[in-house]
């Protein structure tokens, strides 16, 4: 062997080591490159995610239109149509029928509750024009929560009304209408000006109107034949300076 092979063989052999165990750029590049792909399909994994999510979002949101819509869809449908007084309705009475032995006056004993004072009240009907009969009907498809509504015909009969007390506090004349349903007789309902009474009725006796914001009167009495029921309710409301609110309610007159 000639002098310095040995070195040369040494170093050749090193440089082959060296090349053996030196690092690959190109198997950096491809491991950067698997782990940007895994981010990528993490990335479109978190997407779908999210798209999934507002699809179930929407998904509840419709079934809650869905409720709402059915709700406000559920209702009885009517059918109005003007009738002869003395035309027999569904219910088999006409209006002249309803109206015989009620329009009076017919006078029963009343009492105030505030003061338990007793007076008389009259009531007398008078027809007021065309009956108007009322057909309900119930929607195709019952609701999905709650009791199915009864759907009742009735007849609307427009009347003229006079009410009267024997101590004067209540003269009053006001255009109505009575209802006559399917069950029982026919009754009334209407609001009464406290602040225009033709009697002489004080509501100070019951309330300090100008305690309060709104102050109401109404009327209610319904006929089982010849003999009435009734009464006349007020009620009251106003605002108080912590934001709340208080109201009453109670019997004029009783009867």
């Amino acid at each position: 062997m000639r002098p310095g092979s040995s070195v040369l063989l040494s170093f050749l052999a090193l440089a082959l080591l060296g090349v053996g165990c030196a690092p690959s750029l190109g198997d950096d590049d491809a491991a950067n490159d698997d782990d940007a792909a895994d981010d990528d399909d993490a990335a479109d994994d978190d997407d779908a995610a999210d798209d999934d999510d507002l699809a179930d979002d929407d998904d509840v949101s419709g079934d809650d239109d869905d409720v709402v819509d059915d709700d406000d869809d559920w209702s009885c449908g009517e059918l109005t149509e003007p009738v002869d007084p003395e035309t027999e309705t569904a219910l088999g009475v006409s209006a002249n029928d309803v109206l015989a032995g009620i329009t009076g006056p017919l006078s029963q004993a009343a009492t105030y509750p505030e003061t338990g004072i007793t007076t008389m009240i009259s009531i007398g009907l008078e027809l007021d024009g065309k009956p108007i009969w009322h057909d309900l009907s119930p929607p195709d498809e019952p609701p999905k929560w709650g009791p199915k509504p009864a759907c009742l015909d009735w007849l609307e009969i427009p009347v003229v009304v006079s009410v009267a007390t024997d101590d004067g506090a209540f003269d009053e004349w006001f255009r109505s209408s009575l209802h006559q349903g399917e069950f029982g007789g026919p009754s009334l309902s209407h609001p009464l000006d406290w602040q225009a009474l033709g009697g002489t009725y004080d509501l100070a006796v019951v309330l300090d109107p100008d305690e309060w914001d709104t102050v109401g009167m109404d009327l209610s009495a319904v006929w089982d034949g010849p003999a009435h029921g009734g009464q006349i309710d007020m009620n009251a409301s106003r605002s108080l300076p912590n934001g709340t609110g208080e109201g009453m309610v109670g019997s004029v007159l009783l009867w």
